[in-house]
């Protein structure tokens, strides 16, 4: 009988977790949930309607063991439609664990140190997670990455599969560094039949935050048969990072930049590889702070699985203007009301734009636009989140209305 790896390291979790329980001095819980489902209206191609009620939210929570250990939990929901029969047969809905982990803090001297086991999609580089549990410093991600699929904005590269990972905090400096070893497939499935090594560095200086990571994967498995009884053939190395870099404070005129690659693989001659749009993901922003309101140029260019997540952008590549303010006086605290300006286009990223640029073949490409209002306002010790969203789908050409709203909540028990 085949054991589910998942099953294997849930199990490995619980167990240790189990095991520290006893000995801990304090033990809290917390948790948090959100949800955001809305209405879309898109006038499609036979020149008929059509109408959506998507859904996504997330549940979580972490139990801590004094200054110990932390066991962590989340999982998300989506639907594309509330309205279709095929979410009560499963067919249109998705059920996922983001993230089950469990870190056990050790303490000396000169540093602290963080061992983590894993299974998910954990640690994301540019979604904040990592840099607030580590330094304790505010969200620095970009407006853009928000989405209401989990408790951080979405990040650009993760550690998916199951594995283990350390990190060591210094405490004369605000510097942290360590690796992390995982299994996942090259189809990002749990058969663990890929082995991956990536290093972490990240740093929070008052006016540069940083966050890298860089490793490589190996195969497992040997598809050539003449290899065939090798103890170990690497004919494949897939190689991927994320980086996530603000230069500046959060609240003031600063630049941010995000990249993500998930595995490319160089060919074996080392003359060429395998680059692609569907690995690579990349955001530029500027920030300007003029009083009290926020603007935020974002240049981006993502891949098709960072676009389904997302709560603000509908397409690949494109830039949004986005003007806010967070400083509207509510009765506990502060409310958001902003606008985002997107042109974007879809299914199209950075490597076709300058393919198309160098041909002189600009003029094919078929744009959208967007007017984004939304506003964040505190109610029951939670976060309402209103968007609406008034679209042009290829306003150069058949400028068909595309028209969404929506409302969500976040809140932290």
């Amino acid at each position: 009988m085949k054991i589910n790896s998942k099953i294997i390291i849930t199990g490995l979790i619980l167990t240790v977790f189990a095991a520290i329980f006893p000995v801990a001095a304090e033990v809290s819980f917390s948790s948090y949930a959100g949800g955001l489902a809305g209405g879309n209206w898109v006038v499609n191609d036979d020149s008929g309607t059509d109408f959506s009620i998507p859904f996504k939210g997330y549940a979580g929570g972490q139990i801590s063991l004094g200054n110990i250990a932390i066991l962590r939990g989340e999982l998300s929901i989506k639907s594309k439609d509330l309205t279709s029969n095929d979410i009560f047969k499963g067919q249109d809905s998705t059920l996922r664990i983001n993230e089950l982990s469990l870190t056990y803090n050790k303490l000396n001297e000169v540093v602290t140190n963080y061992f983590s086991l894993f299974a998910g999609n954990c640690e994301g580089v540019g979604s904040d997670s990592s840099m607030t549990r580590i330094f304790g410093i505010q969200k620095t991600a970009s407006h853009i990455l928000d989405t209401s699929s989990g408790l951080y904005g979405r990040g650009l590269f993760y550690y998916e599969g199951v594995g283990g990972s350390y990190m060591a905090k210094l405490h004369s400096a605000p510097l942290a560094g360590g690796f992390s070893l995982y299994f996942n497939n090259e189809k990002n499935d749990y058969e663990l039949k890929k082995a991956n090594l990536d290093l972490r560095l990240m740093c929070a200086l008052d006016l540069l935050t940083i966050d890298l990571a860089a490793g490589a994967g190996v195969p497992l498995v040997n598809r050539d048969k003449k290899y065939e009884g090798a103890f170990l053939v690497i004919d494949t190395v897939y190689i991927h990072g994320g980086a996530s870099m603000l230069l500046g404070q959060n609240n003031e005129n600063s630049f941010l930049v995000h990249f993500g690659m998930s595995d490319m693989k160089p060919h074996p001659d080392m003359n060429g590889h395998d680059f692609s749009n569907d690995i690579f993901s990349l955001i530029v922003e500027p920030r300007v702070v003029i009083g009290k309101t926020h603007v935020r140029l974002s240049f981006f260019s993502l891949n098709k699985n960072d676009v389904d997540e997302l709560d603000y952008v509908y397409d690949n590549f494109g830039g949004c203007l986005s003007i806010y303010t967070d400083s509207l006086k509510s009765k506990t605290s502060n409310a958001t009301l902003g606008v985002n300006l997107i042109c974007s286009v879809k299914d199209m990223a950075l490597l076709d734009f300058v393919e198309l640029y160098q041909k002189g073949e600009t003029g094919t490409i078929k744009p959208n636009a967007y007017v984004t209002p939304f506003t964040k306002i505190p109610v029951f010790g939670g976060e309402v989140n209103l968007i609406a969203s008034f679209g042009i789908i290829d306003f150069m050409g058949k400028f068909k209305p595309d028209v969404k709203a929506s409302i969500g909540y976040k809140k932290t028990f």
